[in-house]
């Protein structure tokens, strides 16, 4: 009798911690290779990302250069003359500044607020239009 109850036992207990066991390593090699998995994804993430921002890079350094050519005339003195322009408005606008500072007004107040209104929006307008264009 205590035979059959020992067989019995055993019996359930065989397969039962057999596949306890199988289910244990399995999972640890299922686990590795998510993790493997993961890793490899994780490496091709990093690629796409990279030639996405070579992309974005090549498309930029083309894009300054397609304005820069644009922003050029081919005429000497017309070129001269636009890239004085900023320094010399900016420059204008300065000296109005510091002047009205120390005293010497040269405009009134009402004027110098329009020129220092100007001289800002035109700095942001050009700005603008050299990030959109």
């Amino acid at each position: 009798m205590i035979e059959m109850l020992i067989g019995s036992i055993g019996g359930i207990l065989t397969p039962t911690l057999q596949n306890l066991i199988k289910g244990i390593f399995d999972s640890k090699t299922e686990k590795t290779k998510a993790q493997v998995s993961i890793s490899e994804n994780a490496v091709r993430l990093a690629e796409i990302q990279l030639k996405t921002l070579e992309t974005q890079n090549a498309f930029d350094i083309e894009r300054q250069k397609t304005i820069a050519a644009t922003a050029l005339s081919g005429v000497k003195w017309v070129d001269g003359l636009n890239a004085l322009v900023r320094v010399i408005i900016g420059l204008t606008a300065a000296a109005l500044i510091v002047s009205s500072i120390f005293g010497t007004q040269l405009i009134d107040k009402d004027t110098l607020k329009g020129i220092v209104m100007f001289v800002v929006s035109y700095y942001f307008a050009e700005r603008s239009c050299q990030k959109v264009y």
